[in-house]
């Protein structure tokens, strides 16, 4: 008797839990559904900003090859800032295959590697990279287009260029 009586509590104790557990799966699945949509909403504004902003009076990046290593869906925002600043993109996904992060590194006359998105392993490749192909390289991880842009600028341009 004292037996069930434990069992039954236990079992109302293992259902309680379970419910718990899935209110809170299902809290976690709504408030990542709210990061993407601020994370989109934020992309846009800045596109919106950035056409709203004057245009620079130098391309700065004009003639040269970026590459950027980050995340698969944000590669056509990295691309509107490069573009905008005169720049070709050369892309890889942080998690893609290793190769592709190799030649996008010995493409580009620099690499901005976002480390937010990236396995060591990729990291560590993209570092190889730019030490065999004598090309600059610099980390971040900070993935939001403003401080994409601002890297590239103040850190990765003047790599570039040996100043």
């Amino acid at each position: 008797m004292l037996e069930d009586d434990l069992f039954a509590l236990a079992d109302a104790e293992n259902q309680r839990l379970r419910a718990e557990i899935a209110d809170l799966k299902r809290a976690l699945a709504s408030a990542q559904t709210a990061v993407d949509e601020l994370s989109a909403d934020n992309a846009e504004l800045y596109r919106r900003l950035s056409a709203l902003a004057p245009s620079p009076a130098e391309l700065l990046l004009a003639g040269l090859r970026i590459g950027i290593i980050g995340h698969p869906s944000r590669e056509s925002d990295y691309k509107g800032v490069i573009e905008r600043l005169g720049g070709q993109l050369h892309f890889a996904g942080a998690s893609d295959k290793l190769g592709l992060i190799d030649r996008v590194v010995q493409k580009a006359h620099g690499t901005l590697f976002l480390t937010t998105w990236a396995s060591h392993k990729a990291s560590q490749r993209a570092a190889d990279a730019a030490l065999r192909y004598g090309r600059p390289l610099v980390h971040s991880d900070q993935p939001g287009l403003a401080m994409v842009e601002r890297k590239l600028l103040e850190d990765l341009l003047p790599r570039i260029r040996g100043a």
